[in-house]
């Protein structure tokens, strides 16, 4: 399933010009879709009181854009608002379920938990605090991105090894990869539908998603943090 998803992306936009903007907005209308679709999907089945007449539908929300600040926008389905930056239109804030805005620093109160970059490469993954080699929670290795788990908040995760350069990909294969919260069910992806802007062909190795949570997305000018 997540080999066909990076497939249908990397299909839905041949030629596309893709910068950090694209990206963005792409996962934007990915994250849309998938609410809308669901939304759409259980409103035949139920109203506000949980009684439908035979043959009933009933309207999703509808998409509405708002100008909340001068530099800021805002879209919103009525499940999800996402904030734009204007006129740069960069992803400031994505607002879901409990979290005000899953891109917030405050890496407690997100809860995502569990990696996935690949069919074959996911795992649940330790946090930050789970690496602080300064109170005995990890140990040091051969270099400072490497640690050895001594005692993480996760008893299965002790003794296991920490890089983040375990993590990384060849850019050929490299479409989607993010984080889900096991608490909430929500998850944040960085897709990459098209490959023209990366550089030294496709069998570079890049870096993806690490403990943080972190998100990346590399570009030959730029190192963009998503988390």
């Amino acid at each position: 399933m997540f080999s066909e998803l990076a497939k249908e992306m990397e299909n839905a936009a041949p030629g596309v010009k893709v910068g950090r903007v694209m990206t963005q907005v792409f996962v934007l209308m990915f994250l849309l879709q998938c609410v809308h679709s669901r939304t759409s999907r259980s409103s035949y089945c139920r109203n506000k009181l949980n009684i439908i007449k035979p043959g009933q539908k009933l309207a999703p929300p509808s998409v509405t854009l708002n100008n909340i600040a001068p530099n800021q926008v805002v879209v919103d389905n009525g499940i999800i608002q996402v904030t734009f930056s204007s006129p740069q239109g960069l992803i400031t804030g994505i607002k879901y379920k409990g979290f005000a805005n899953v891109l917030n620093d405050e890496i407690d109160r997100r809860g995502f938990d569990f990696m996935a970059v690949s069919d074959d490469r996911q795992k649940i993954m330790p946090s930050a605090a789970d690496r602080d080699i300064t109170d005995g929670a990890a140990s040091p290795l051969a270099y400072k991105e490497a640690v050895h788990l001594i005692n993480p908040g996760n008893p299965i995760l002790k003794g296991q090894v920490d890089d983040k350069y375990m993590y990384s990909m060849e850019d050929g294969d490299n479409k989607v990869h993010g984080w889900i919260s096991s608490d909430q069910r929500v998850g944040f992806w960085m897709i990459t539908p098209s490959d023209e802007f990366r550089v030294c062909g496709p069998i570079k190795q890049d870096l993806t998603s690490h403990v943080g949570p972190t998100t990346l997305s590399v570009s030959p000018t730029s190192l963009n943090k998503f988390f």
